[in-house]
Order: C-alpha cells, then structure tokens, then sequence
C-alpha cells in the first residue's frame, strides 16, 4: 500500500516514529517469521478491531460482506464472462467503496486514476488487478476472507514466503487442526502437522 501511495493505510494502521520521521506508517519485513524488528512498527489500527490495547476496537464493524467485495464479486464475474457487461464499471466502485469504508470517498478518484490501478484489457490482466485490489479492500476488515482469494487466485503476487521450515518453501493453504481434534474425532483428516495440504476446493 505505501508503494502504491495508498491513503487507506494510515487509516488501517498505528501511526509511530520511524528512522527521524514522525507519524509515518512502517510494517515489518516479510519472509522470516522468526525476526524480531528493533523498530517500532504500525500495527492494525482500533478502526478494523485489531488494536487490543485501544477499546475502541471492541467497537469496529464486523463485516460479513462487504460492498467493495460486492463490486469486486461482480467485475470477476463479468472479467470471466459468467455475468454481462464489462468489468471497469464494477472494479471502479470496488475501489470507490473501500475508500468511503474508510471514510475518504474524495481521495478514490485520484487512485483510482493512477496507472498502477487501472484495469489492464487481458483476461489474466483483469482477474489480477481485481483481485490485488480485492485484497487491499479486504485489509484489515477481511483478512480471512483476503488469505482466501490469495488461496483462489494465487493474487496479489507480491507476497513473500516466510521462512518456514514445517512448509518446505510452500504457502500456508490452512488453518492447522487444533491438538483436541486430533485426541477426541475420529474421523479427524490426519492434517495436524502440515498446514500446507490444501483443502478440497483448492486441490488444481
């Protein structure tokens, strides 16, 4: 997002100090989960319920689905020829629709119209612009459902794999199996140990 000069991420994460720079966003590097900064980082702010130290939190929306999801639901669909008419209408308000989320509906259109977010005329173009822009939507507020479409679509393409050695240089494709459903289901899968081994929608 910052590369991006995304205004979204000062709404989605703590302001700090960093490098002589006050009020700046900073996060940390991805690729190994074992480091430990020796800066202070931006972590989720209170507006998305992920700053447990601010109580504010407790009252950030729960969000199911949300318009921008919508909108970005429907431009894939028309992108891939399930739903008629073209797809730039419907990536746009995707977009329009996650900056009013963060209540910064006059500073959509000036993103929007950068070249780095504009929606390419390839097929393989379009679904990776949706979906990146997707997630972005999702940050915050659907992370879950972000990880998801990543699982999907194997989009945004710039994430990084942590240095897992449980993973053998492969993405997380699921949530573990908690340790009291391997002791008391019989029926458990036998996945416990590899959070690599896909799900049943996810096997191409």
């Amino acid at each position: 997002m910052l590369d991006r000069n995304d205004p979204r991420v000062g709404n989605l994460y703590t302001h700090v100090s960093y490098d002589n720079v006050a009020d700046t966003i900073i996060g940390i590097d991805q690729g190994d989960f074992t480091a430990s900064p020796d800066y202070d980082f931006s972590y989720p702010s209170a507006v998305t319920g992920g700053l447990g130290a601010d109580n504010n939190s407790a009252t950030a929306p729960v969000v199911f689905i949300s318009a921008a999801e919508s909108f970005f639901l429907q431009a894939e669909a028309q992108a891939r020829g399930w739903l008629t008419g073209a797809p730039l209408a419907n990536y746009q308000n995707g977009i329009r629709a996650s900056f009013a989320a963060n209540d910064m509906e006059s500073e959509a259109a000036a993103y929007i119209a950068r070249p780095a977010n504009a929606l390419p005329a390839t097929l393989a173009g379009q679904i990776e612009a949706i979906i990146t822009q997707k997630w972005f939507a999702m940050n915050g507020w659907q992370t879950y459902e972000a990880w998801t479409e990543f699982r999907r679509t194997g989009f945004p393409s710039f994430l990084v794999l942590s240095a897992n050695e449980d993973l053998d240089g492969r993405f997380p494709a699921r949530l573990p199996y908690p340790e009291t459903e391997a002791n008391t289901n019989a029926k458990f899968p036998g996945h416990a140990a590899d959070n690599a081994v896909k799900l049943w929608w996810d096997v191409n």
